[in-house]
């Protein structure tokens, strides 16, 4: 064996091993995850699913990193988390944080709207309002092929739909109902995704929902999912092809200097 294929293999080792040095707590890994999650890297995702942290860790208020990207609407980070099992139905649980119900409505309206939301209503939000519409609905159409429950309700009785409605997200809507949301189901107060539409002034979003009258689609087929997929492979063989061309080159170069 050259020295060519020695450096390699003493490549390909330090870029798997160097992550597991003990002078790095758990903790930190984790706190690298959330990065990576949110800004969209994905090879450090890959290397950090790996065995080396839960793809579905917890915060103290059941955040978990799939909930974390579907609400940066990082699409990429989403599919590749849900290839690798991230569970799409775990809830946040702002409330949980406080001794009871009544001390967590006493510290205003919005953490009792914001508890018990699932990645695919945060996503439906629709971000910060200097967010790109196309970003989230990429992201919802992800989650929806993965089987997110779009029936699941938060703490006051809202569902994906109704978020997207109550925020003006019309393409978003459209898309949940097409994927089978339930227009007619009402949150804790009585009111169907369209009522909250008319509340917010978004008339014709409401005349929208009601009058949706498509077939529902049945396609749980991740499309989105598979550019991930196919690079991924495509970067495990860039690297064993450059690996393989490394140790061919060496053993003729051993061959040619004996």
């Amino acid at each position: 064996m050259g020295k060519l294929t020695l450096v390699y293999i003493f490549v390909l080792l330090s870029s798997v091993s160097s992550i597991e040095d003990d002078q790095y707590d758990e903790a930190y890994y984790e706190r690298w995850l959330w990065r990576s999650v949110r800004s969209g890297d994905l090879e450090n995702i890959k290397l950090l699913t790996d065995g080396i942290v839960d793809i579905n860790m917890q915060t103290e208020l059941c955040v978990t990193p799939i909930y974390s990207a579907s609400e940066y609407g990082v699409t990429d980070a989403v599919t590749l988390l849900i290839e690798r099992g991230a569970d799409v139905n775990v809830p946040n649980c702002v409330c949980s944080a406080y001794s009871n119900a009544q001390d967590c409505e006493e510290h205003g309206d919005v953490l009792p709207w914001m508890s018990g939301i699932t990645p695919l209503m945060i996503a439906s939000f629709g971000g910060p309002m200097d967010a790109t519409g196309d970003q989230y609905l990429a992201t919802v159409e992800a989650l929806t092929c993965a089987g997110a429950n779009m029936k699941a309700t938060s703490d006051t009785g809202m569902t994906a739909l109704h978020w997207a409605a109550q925020m003006g997200q019309r393409e978003i809507a459209l898309l949940l109902l097409q994927k089978g949301a339930d227009p007619t189901q009402q949150e804790n107060e009585g009111k169907t995704p369209a009522d909250l539409a008319r509340a917010s002034d978004l008339h014709e979003l409401a005349i929208s929902i009601d009058s949706f009258t498509a077939p529902i689609s049945s396609d749980t087929t991740c499309a989105i999912g598979q550019p991930i997929r196919v690079s991924s492979i495509l970067y495990d063989i860039f690297l064993l092809g450059w690996g393989g061309v490394l140790i061919i080159v060496d053993t003729l170069l051993s061959n040619t200097l004996n």
